[in-house]
């Protein structure tokens, strides 16, 4: 497999004799051939969807999807072989795979879709009779389809669902118009607070009021009408309660019921939710129904949690842990208390992060259930989970969903929590500044790293070995919007061999301070050291891009210039001459940072315009 070439993609037109014949509608001079043509394509994960489909009660009876000839050849037949491609245009039926993004599930070549072309018509014919049934398709839903080169197969999506409000009328369920066009960023949520009857029962109440407003309306008329004549429904769930984080919990092993208690209630079960989000009373959700996903969606948006604190039990020597009277603190997204920490030496040599009594008290146990608390303080070991958030703007998190950290108490004054692995995974040093949180929306701490001390680099007088200097450190802050950035112009020699050149000087003085010191020797001293690159020219969009492959490499060419080679990043930025890129290395991620600042052609253009203004 290592020595396997990657597939190569390109446009297929017929050959101008025959597309010539099909065009003036003559006889053919010979027979009609398909060739590949053009530089190779790239497949563009980030835009997919290129085939958008509405349903029509044409497509609904016969259970097809019409993809026109210039949808085929512009979005299909570029990722098919030549062979392959040739079979299907000469009128073979190809039966193909299809990915369901929506469900996650994948019908292999087996299942009975097939492509084909339309006898007598260059427009083609896709079979997904069993997707419409599947998901409840009806006349104006819209949907996505574009073939994966990657796994061979088509992708299906739904993009929008039209649904109606429904009412009775003289005792029957029926539908009412306007009709609504809903995708997933204009899904109405229900807010609802827990109650104690809520948990009691394990059964979430929804008010007919409700129900009429925020569900029923997403949902088909035959199932509605089951539902309010009495018959329990089984139903779908998604908790996206971490979902910023990168983690959506699907329930797929787990059944919830919805059904009808009286006229005027509803009832959902979700015990399963009470127990996976510790919910409490007074605990704020959100909850709606998503037609193109068909299945509830639910959020914990806040948590109400308490200070503890140790109680004199007249006549008993020991004090009680309880929590007190004030008035509950309410936790969510917009007040997370972060506790700040500089990194020492023992924290290094131990493996542990010391957290003082104080600390302990206001930031972490508050959010912490009663019997939960009651065994840490009491000496016992607890086992908690962590996820470092520090790439959180790059959309990044890491979970550690297989390493176990471990929080205890160390004496009266002092808590400490291991993190050895965040020391290593880090590269963590003295005076490194940390904020941790305990978040009880997700039960774990989350970790971040906020700024790294660093240092700049020099070369003994004697050995004219690398060290670091003894002038004051460098301290380099994740927040830091005034990035020092290298600028560089690009040249015809950039583009052609896919380097970067970086001079002697500029390495010194913008990348080896932020490096450690024995990576930073090695280099130096001629090795080869893989890195990593986020483009970071769309950040303000939430659009950053990680470039990480074997192909992307920093190495010193002679004592006068080190190189990056950085090809598929030349590529995919459409990199030209002349224009102007920004680079740093972020020693927090131990990436570099890469940002286009400006396009030769944009500021030709500019000159050009000042010019013919001034010469009006």
């Amino acid at each position: 497999m290592a020595n396997e070439e990657a597939p190569v993609w390109k446009k297929k037109i017929f050959t101008e004799e025959e597309e010539a014949c099909r065009v003036n509608n003559t006889s053919p001079v010979k027979t009609r051939e398909l060739v590949e043509i053009g530089s190779p394509l790239k497949f563009d994960c980030n835009d997919p969807w290129k085939i958008k489909k509405e349903i029509t009660s044409h497509v609904l009876e016969e259970g097809n999807l019409v993809i026109s000839h210039s949808e085929t050849f512009d979005y299909i037949l570029p990722y098919w072989s030549l062979e392959n491609a040739k079979q299907l245009v000469n009128g073979e039926m190809k039966r193909v795979a299809m990915g369901d993004v929506i469900d996650a599930t994948t019908c292999n070549e087996d299942a009975g879709l097939l492509f084909r072309k339309l006898p007598n018509h260059d427009d083609y014919s896709l079979s997904v009779k069993d997707l419409f049934n599947i998901h409840r398709l009806g006349i104006g839903d819209k949907i996505g389809l574009y073939w994966d080169p990657r796994f061979q197969m088509f992708m299906f999506i739904i993009l929008s669902k039209v649904c109606k409000k429904k009412t009775f009328f003289l005792g029957e369920l029926i539908e009412t118009d306007p009709v609504q066009t809903i995708h997933s960023d204009n899904v109405k949520h229900m807010t609802k607070k827990i109650t104690s009857q809520d948990i009691a029962s394990g059964e979430l109440q929804i008010s007919s009021f409700d129900m009429f407003d925020y569900i029923l309306p997403y949902w088909d008329l035959e199932k509605a009408r089951s539902l309010v004549n009495g018959t329990a429904v089984i139903v779908g769930l998604w908790d996206l309660t971490e979902n910023k984080y990168g983690r959506t919990n699907r329930y797929k092993g787990v059944s919830f019921t919805f059904r009808k208690l009286d006229d005027l209630t509803y009832s959902l079960s979700f015990m399963a939710l009470i127990n996976d989000r510790g919910l409490g009373v007074g605990d704020e959700i959100w909850l709606c129904w998503n037609p193109i996903f068909s299945k509830f969606i639910f959020k914990l948006i806040s948590k109400v949690c308490r200070k503890k604190i140790f109680a004199n039990i007249p006549g008993v020597m020991t004090r009680e842990l309880t929590v007190t009277t004030d008035l509950p603190t309410i936790f969510d997204s917009s007040n997370i208390k972060y506790i700040g920490k500089h990194i020492t030496h023992q924290n290094i040599t131990q493996g542990t992060l010391e957290i003082s009594l104080s600390q302990t008290c206001e930031y972490i146990l508050p959010y912490w259930k009663l019997d939960k608390v009651k065994s840490l303080v009491n000496g016992n070991m607890e086992r908690v989970g962590v996820w470092d958030v520090t790439e959180e703007m790059y959309g990044r998190t890491n979970r550690y969903e297989d390493v176990s950290f471990t929080f205890r108490k160390t004496n009266d004054l002092k808590y400490s929590l291991s993190f050895m692995v965040l020391i290593n995974d880090r590269g963590l040093g003295v005076g490194d500044e940390i904020w941790l949180c305990w978040n009880p929306i997700v039960s774990k701490f989350i970790f971040k790293v906020i700024s790294k001390v660093c240092r700049k680099k020099i070369f003994s007088n004697t050995a004219q070995e690398l060290k670091e200097t003894t002038d004051p450190p460098i301290q380099f802050y994740m927040s830091n919007i005034c990035r020092r950035y290298l600028r560089k112009h690009i040249t015809h020699q950039n583009i052609t061999q896919g380097i970067l050149e970086i001079s002697s000087s500029e390495t010194s003085e913008y990348i080896l301070p932020y490096w450690k010191l024995d990576e930073a020797k090695s280099l130096v001293n001629g090795n080869v050291v893989r890195v990593g690159v986020w483009d970071v020219t769309d950040e303000k969009y939430g659009r950053n891009k990680m470039y990480e492959d074997a192909s992307i490499a920093f190495r010193k060419l002679d004592d006068l210039k080190y190189s990056l080679s950085c090809m598929t990043l030349i590529n995919d930025c459409g990199l030209g001459v002349g224009d102007e890129i920004g680079l740093c290395w972020n020693p927090i991620i131990s990436k570099f940072e890469f940002k286009l600042i400006s396009r030769a052609e944009l500021l030709e253009m500019v000159v050009l315009s000042c010019l013919t203004t001034i010469t009006l």
